[in-house]
């Protein structure tokens, strides 16, 4: 699968725990992101969506992203309703 983004999705990977990122990653390979709306917000980008995770409703989750002019990821902050709250494997 062959997918194009309007950043650097690798340069996340700095900035996370190497367990998120793996489990965040395989979460998206599973297709567990159900729902995203992305926005301009000026200085970076909103993102907010639904993401499936063990339990029966999906997790809500928004996260602001900052973006570098080579489009490497500069912070990004994650919020979400799974027990974990920030910066969790939703986020990533």
């Amino acid at each position: 699968m062959s997918l194009e983004f309007w950043f650097e999705p690798e340069s996340l990977r700095a900035l996370c725990d190497d367990g998120v990122w793996a489990r965040g990653t395989a979460l998206f390979k599973a297709r567990a992101v159900r729902r995203l709306a992305i926005s301009a917000q000026g200085d970076h980008w909103l993102l907010e969506g639904d993401v499936q995770g063990s339990q029966l409703a999906p997790y809500q989750l928004s996260v602001s992203m900052a973006l570098m002019p080579d489009g490497a990821v500069d912070y990004w902050r994650s919020q979400c309703s799974c027990p974990v709250g920030l910066q969790c494997k939703h986020g990533v």
